[in-house]
């Protein structure tokens, strides 16, 4: 007599799995998911039976006496058969020396490291880990990205400094087109968006160049002539000095303080008098001409050798163009010589 093994059991003297259940490397299992054959469980290709069921190899694997594998020559790294050159494959792991990982099929550092001395050591900032393997200096003003697989530029107001990191400018500086030094900003220009840019309709740049002032108010130093003899002129502030400044700003755009002006010789025009000859002009507010041969008029009187007035007129005198008569006391003299000017009497 031979006992039945494996689980199986005599029926009609032959040994045999029970019901739902089959042969599988020599024991009786369960046989979900596959199919049961002549007392054998048969599963899906590239399935294994675990606990009954049939599963499927994963990541490149193949059944092996009921056991997933990689391939001749492959072990698994993350859930994947790779091939395993410059590593040993160890329980269908693939395992790299110094820290390096297979990629396409080779041992190599991982990105954003570098093989030194023999182990993978993560690559400085101005670095890149390209070729895979190996750390290569970035060019200069240039540092590697998160990834240490390739070099970009510092930033438009940035320069790299010793530490291969990239680093701001200084207030008042620019960086060079090579982002390897900045420069400082000189004259009347101020550091804007990593340019020295002029400060524009008179504007003042601050000692550190990061901001432009503007005059807020004047003091003068006299006023100039008036622009008008009379109707309402005009004064313009004669060697204006700035009183004071705005607050620097970012920017190169802004205006001064108008420069102070004030009116003048407000007084109203008056009509030359009928004396005087054709071309007379209004000056400080009376009337003058460049010759006035007759002198003055009946019922006036020269006032003060040059103006004629009516409030102390000389009437028992006839100016000719020879005399200008002129109150003397209570008497009328006359002045012989050139005659004087007329203006029209206050």
């Amino acid at each position: 007599c031979t006992a039945c093994t494996g689980g199986q059991v005599p029926v009609n003297n032959v040994c045999q799995c029970p019901n739902g259940q089959g042969l599988f490397n020599g024991q009786c299992v369960a046989c979900t998911g596959g199919t049961v054959n002549n007392n054998v469980c048969s599963c899906p290709t590239g399935s294994i039976v675990v606990g009954g069921v049939c599963t499927a190899c994963t990541g490149g694997q193949v059944p092996v006496n009921n056991v997933c594998q990689c391939p001749n020559g492959q072990g698994l790294f993350n859930g994947q058969c790779v091939a395993c050159t410059g590593g040993t494959v160890s329980n269908n792991q693939c395992s790299c020396p110094g820290g390096q990982v297979p990629i396409n099929g080779a041992c190599r550092c991982p990105d954003g490291t570098g093989m030194q001395n023999g182990v993978c050591t993560a690559c400085n900032s101005n670095q890149t880990a390209v070729p895979a393997g190996s750390c290569t200096d970035c060019p200069p003003g240039q540092i590697s990205n998160a990834q240490h697989t390739a070099c970009v530029s510092c930033g438009v107001d940035q320069w790299e400094n010793p530490t291969g990191t990239c680093t701001n400018c200084p207030p008042g500086q620019i960086s060079n087109a090579q982002h390897t030094a900045c420069v400082a900003c000189t004259g009347n220009t101020i550091a804007l968006n990593n340019q020295c840019q002029q400060c524009q309709n008179g504007g003042v740049a601050n000692a550190n160049h990061t901001g432009c002032s503007w005059v807020t108010s004047w003091s003068c130093n006299g006023w100039s002539s008036c622009s008008e003899p009379c109707g309402g002129g005009t004064q313009t502030c004669d060697s204006p000095v700035a009183n004071g400044y705005s607050n620097p700003s970012p920017t190169t755009t802004g205006n001064n303080a108008p420069i102070p002006e004030r009116s003048c010789n407000t007084q109203s025009c008056v009509v030359c008098h009928q004396s005087c000859e054709a071309g007379g002009y209004i000056s400080g507010g009376a009337c003058e001409d460049d010759v006035c041969l007759p002198g003055c008029t009946e019922g006036m009187a020269c006032w003060g050798w040059n103006n004629c007035s009516t409030q102390r007129a000389c009437n028992n005198h006839e100016p000719d163009l020879h005399t200008v008569w002129y109150p003397y006391g209570r008497d009328c003299s006359d002045n012989h010589g050139s005659p004087r000017y007329c203006f029209e009497p206050f």
